[in-house]
C-alpha cells in the first residue's frame, strides 16, 4: 500500500478502472428497451445520492462516513500520481485533510456519466470551494463506480487540480464596488470612483475631497490578491505624499483592513477600517483603534456612501 503527500485538496476523482467483474450464473432473458432505461436511470439516481453522500460526509468533516462510499479495495491517485489504495488508508486519509484544511465548504458538480457495463459507471465532474459568495473551482475528476451486491460504490477516483485561481476570481468577491460613489455625510464633499485596471487582476479607486473652487485632495488607492498570505490587500496614496498598505479580512458581512501608513512628514499611523456593502447602492465605512505615532485617536463617524452610478 503506498500512502503519499497530497493534500488531495478537495476531492476525489477517478479515472477508468476495470473494478467489476460480471457476474456468473444462469443466463437471463434478454431484456427489453424499456426496462433498460428504467435500469439506467435507476443507477443514475442511486449514483447522484451517493455524490450527495460523499459530499455532505466531507464537508461535516467525517472520515469514516466518507470512506464508507468506497469499496474495500479501492484506489485514489491524486494530481501527482500517489496512490491510495484501500479503504482504510482512504480513510486515514481524509482524517489528515480535515485536520489541515479548515472549516471549508465543498461542492461535487457532475458532468457526465457512461454504463460501459450494467454493473460499471464512469463519471467525470469538478469540484468547488465555497468562499462567501462565490463559488471558486479547485479540481476536476474522473470516477468509476461498481455495482456490488445490488449498490453502488467508488472504485478508483483520479484528480487534478484546476487551473490556479486569477487575482480577478478573489477580487469578484469585491465587485459591488464598481462604481461611482458619493460619501453622503462627509464634512467637505466627497466622490469616489472604482474601476477595474486593466488585465481585471486590481481594482483602482480614487477619492475626490473639497469645497467647489477649493484645491482637491486626492486620494489613491489599489485593490489586489497577495497569493502569500492568500488575502486581498491594498496599498494607498494620497496627493500630500502619504502612503500605506492594508491587509483585509472577512468579518461576517463585512470586510476589516488592518491599515499601516506613513505621512509626508515621516509621522507613522495605524487603524483598523470597516467596510460593509449593505446592498449594491450603498454601503459604509469606519475607521476605528486609530493610532498616530502610538497615540491612540478617537474613532471616526460611519460614513455612508451611496452610489451615483
Amino acid at each position: 500500500m503506498k500512502t503519499k503527500k497530497s493534500l488531495f485538496p478537495a476531492l476525489l476523482g477517478i479515472a477508468i478502472c476495470i473494478c467489476s467483474s460480471t457476474p456468473t450464473g444462469a443466463k437471463s432473458q434478454p431484456k427489453t428497451e424499456s426496462s433498460k432505461v428504467g435500469e439506467k436511470q435507476d443507477s443514475e439516481a442511486a449514483i447522484d445520492r451517493i455524490l450527495a453522500g460523499l459530499e455532505a460526509s466531507i464537508n461535516q468533516g467525517d472520515a469514516k462516513s466518507s470512506a464508507g462510499f468506497w469499496t474495500s479495495d479501492a484506489i485514489f491517485i491524486d494530481e501527482n500520481g500517489n496512490e491510495i489504495v484501500g479503504k482504510p488508508a482512504i480513510e486515514e486519509r481524509f482524517q489528515e485533510i480535515f485536520k489541515s484544511r479548515g472549516q471549508k465548504t465543498l461542492s461535487l458538480h457532475p458532468e457526465s456519466i457512461t454504463f460501459p457495463a450494467t454493473n460499471l459507471a464512469l463519471l467525470l465532474g469538478s469540484v468547488s470551494r465555497r468562499e462567501d459568495d462565490l463559488e471558486l473551482p479547485v479540481s476536476r475528476f474522473s470516477m468509476s463506480l461498481v455495482k456490488q451486491n445490488n449498490e453502488w460504490r467508488i472504485c478508483q477516483a483520479s484528480e487534478r487540480q484546476e487551473n490556479k485561481l486569477r487575482a480577478a476570481d478573489h477580487l469578484k468577491a469585491l465587485e459591488c464596488l464598481i462604481g461611482s460613489w458619493q460619501i453622503e455625510n462627509a464634512k467637505v464633499p466627497t466622490e469616489l470612483q472604482f474601476s477595474w485596471a486593466e488585465g481585471g487582476n486590481f481594482i483602482q479607486s480614487k477619492c475626490s475631497s473639497g469645497k467647489a473652487g477649493e484645491e482637491q485632495r486626492i486620494d489613491k488607492q489599489i485593490i489586489g490578491w497577495d497569493p502569500r498570505t492568500n488575502s486581498i490587500v491594498s496599498w494607498h496614496f494620497n496627493s500630500g505624499g502619504g502612503y500605506g498598505y492594508a491587509k483585509w479580512s472577512k468579518d461576517g458581512d463585512s470586510w476589516i483592513l488592518d491599515f499601516a501608513g506613513v505621512a509626508a512628514d515621516g509621522t507613522s499611523s495605524k487603524a483598523s477600517n470597516k467596510f460593509t456593502c449593505k446592498n449594491k447602492n450603498e454601503f459604509s465605512w469606519q475607521s476605528s483603534k486609530q493610532e498616530q505615532d502610538g497615540n491612540a485617536l478617537p474613532d471616526s463617524e460611519i460614513l455612508i456612501a451611496k452610489r451615483i452610478k
